[in-house]
């Protein structure tokens, strides 16, 4: 609905000829509406009991939306928990382990890493260079 809602407020800013938007900040509205669905993409067959339970056992995060919890779905492989996301969640300072700051760290690009760590840890062998980057979080450099 609300993506129906973008395009129809993007339309005054639409070029008729390439059907682009043209206006950047529609286009923007309408780029991070997409994204956004497509990162808070839940797994079906995860029950809200299960999530929260996973959520406070520390084994993966959720964000709210709309007043509901959601749970990125890189989190899961085959309805459960990716044992490396608890791993790297413990790892992170107490206060970014859940919720949009959890989100964000995990989708952000690491100079580090090369690529957001979601993205780091789809390759087995790099979640070691990932928990370590999440324990480097806060801490002073120099």
């Amino acid at each position: 609905m609300l993506l129906g809602t973008l395009r129809r407020a993007a339309s005054a800013g639409c070029d008729k000829g390439t059907n682009m938007v043209s206006n950047p900040e529609a286009r923007l509205r309408l780029e991070n509406e997409a994204l956004r669905r497509r990162y808070l993409a839940t797994v079906a067959t995860v029950t809200s009991e299960a999530l929260s339970r996973w959520c406070s056992e520390g084994r993966i995060f959720a964000v709210e939306v709309e007043g509901e919890a959601r749970a990125p779905a890189f989190q899961f492989a085959g309805g459960a928990p990716r044992p490396e996301i608890a791993q790297v969640l413990s790892a992170l300072p107490r206060d970014q382990r859940n919720g949009w700051p959890a989100a964000f760290w995990f989708a952000s690009p690491s100079g580090f890493l090369g690529c957001a760590p979601q993205q780091a840890l789809d390759d087995p062998s790099r979640v070691g260079e990932v928990v370590r980057l999440a324990g480097q979080v806060g801490r002073a450099i120099g």
